[in-house]
């Protein structure tokens, strides 16, 4: 009886051995045949073009495929991008398919599945990629696996997704409430534990917070740490600390000269180079502020126009780079000093008037060597004492016009023309690449030379008995 029972024992363990085996092998064929889907939707312009019906395996919709109209061009060829995810996961049926959503999900599962993504990382941060670059859809469900890849990458130590997480619930979302809790977690992840941009994120959390939670002495903690790696961000979120009193003593001379410090490398880096629209917005608008309430530094409502049309001219721009505004309650402040002190010193919106104010107020990169810019068409009335020239910029340059309430980024040739001029003086060359001077003492266009010494093409000297009223 024993050997009968162990002899049938035997039979069963052969026949699922048997089973198991086929069950590989079918599952093996299938992943072969799933992988030769795939790479239809691989340059695959023309197969969609010709297609009625695409399916995308990643966000598994089925869809008309004219609903296609994005496409990625890099070294595979020409591949669909799927209108409703932004995903290269799209095939066509004239690829000889038959697109069905179950398709759709067998392939989402087996090569966008957990196990997948956990193997294959960089397939979860080209999604999380495309999704910061708004080039998928901002939907409930994509924000929700946007959610989900940051934290597998987060688990696996990349301290960008860490950064991504604690930005994403420090700022919100249309489907998520901004939670400093949450932000402070991901901030304070053990992969930033010396980045600047995350000890800034945990400084704005310890402030940001309701005020009996506010803790303000790590938050200025945090701060210095971050300005003492070189966060320009850092630098005037301590000025807010030493001008407001959080955890240090007010102090206000020290605040504006952290901003101005700043402020001066930040304006380098967005008026001449064209980077940095993080950064330039908020020292702009503290800038004016100072100005304007004479915090540190000697009050001119002058100054704080011009800054605050700066803040709202980057800040605008920040926004169109960025795809979202960082700080729109800073925008329509600046916006509505800009109108209160024009009304006090009447003065409105207009076109953009190239004279002497604007030329002063424009020398927002005094000392900076900037691109080289050529000086052209000199003309000089001496019965007028008007002086006029054309300056040829090849890249957009930043000027300011406080009396139009006008500030933007000019190219091409603009031509000057100033009044009250007593004299000039001109040599036979045309390119320079720095301005230096003011009203009071003229300007002088120059260019550094090989040995270092700045050299003069262009000076313009004004009448000294010249009456405050032309200004």
């Amino acid at each position: 009886m024993h050997k009968v029972t162990e002899s049938k024992e035997k039979e069963e363990s052969s026949l699922k051995g048997s089973n198991n085996v086929e069950e590989r092998k079918s599952a093996k064929d299938r992943l072969a045949l799933l992988l030769r889907y795939k790479k239809h939707a691989e340059d695959n312009e023309i197969e969609i073009v010709q297609s009625k019906k695409c399916g995308c395996y990643f966000c598994r919709q089925v869809y008309d495929a004219r609903n296609v109209q994005e496409w990625i061009d890099d070294e595979r060829g020409v591949t669909a991008l799927c209108p409703e995810c932004g995903m290269d996961a799209v095939i066509g049926d004239a690829s000889g398919i038959e697109i069905s959503k179950p398709l759709m999900k067998e392939m989402n599962l087996a090569f966008y599945g957990e196990e997948f993504m956990d193997e294959n990382p960089e397939a979860a941060r080209t999604y999380c990629g495309r999704y910061q670059d708004g080039k998928i859809a901002h939907k409930e469900k994509s924000e929700a696996l946007y959610i989900h890849y940051l934290t597998t990458l987060e688990d696996q130590g990349d301290p960008i997704a860490s950064l991504s997480l604690g930005d994403f619930y420090f700022y919100g979302s249309e489907f998520t409430e901004k939670d400093y809790s949450k932000a402070l977690i991901h901030y304070s992840h053990r992969s930033l534990f010396a980045n600047p941009k995350a000890l800034c994120g945990l400084g704005l959390c310890y402030l940001d917070r309701m005020e009996d939670e506010r803790d303000s002495a790590r938050a200025y903690i945090a701060f210095s740490k971050a300005a003492a790696l070189g966060s320009m961000e850092a630098v005037y979120h301590l000025a807010d600390c030493y001008e407001h009193g959080y955890f240090v003593a007010p102090d206000y001379s020290f605040a504006y000269q952290l901003i101005e410090t700043a402020y001066n490398e930040a304006l380098n880096l967005f008026a001449v180079e064209r980077m940095n629209w993080f950064d330039y917005p908020e020292l702009a608008y503290r800038m004016a502020h100072f100005y304007e309430k004479g915090i540190g530094v000697e009050r001119n409502e002058e100054a704080a126009l011009k800054y605050y049309l700066l803040t709202e001219l980057s800040s605008s721009l920040r926004t169109t780079f960025m795809g979202f505004d960082k700080d729109p309650k800073m925008l329509s402040n600046a916006q509505a000093a800009i109108e209160e002190l024009g009304k006090k010193h009447k003065l409105i919106k207009n076109p953009m008037v190239y004279d002497v104010d604007t030329f002063e107020d424009s020398l927002v990169a005094q000392g900076i060597t900037q691109e080289e810019r050529t000086l052209a068409n000199v003309t000089w009335n001496e019965e007028t004492n008007e002086l006029e020239f054309d300056i040829v910029y090849p890249l957009p340059t930043l000027i300011v016009d406080i009396g139009n309430l006008t500030a933007g980024f000019v190219t091409g040739t603009v031509h000057w023309s100033l009044k009250d001029v007593a004299n000039y003086k001109l040599s036979g060359e045309s390119h320079f690449t720095r301005i230096s001077g003011n009203y009071d003492d003229g300007f002088a266009f120059s260019y550094q030379n090989e040995e270092g010494e700045l050299i003069s093409i262009f000076e313009i000297y004004f009448r000294p008995d010249r009456k405050e009223e032309n200004r």
